[in-house]
């Protein structure tokens, strides 16, 4: 079993509801810490002001960028309204 993909399990639900914050969340902690930045930006172009979404993505990135990421975030979020 080791090597199957981990997406297996959460592509179909994120196949029925794509815009569940909590599911994309769930994704992005079930990939491997390399791909886990893309399927952050996936799961941030989805679901664009998710609460779940927003704490996975700061919670995948160091320290030392999360600082500039909440900034990025922010700026985005306030120029989208």
């Amino acid at each position: 079993m080791g090597g199957a993909c981990v997406c297996c399990v959460s592509c179909p639900a994120l196949q029925e509801c794509p815009t569940a914050g909590i599911l994309w969340s769930e994704a992005i902690f079930m990939e491997p810490r390399p791909q886990r930045k893309s399927k952050s930006v996936d799961a941030c172009k989805k679901c664009e002001d998710d609460a779940h979404v927003l704490l996975a993505v700061s919670k995948s990135v160091p320290l030392r960028l999360s600082m500039t990421l909440y900034v990025c975030l922010c700026l985005s979020v306030s120029l989208m309204t």
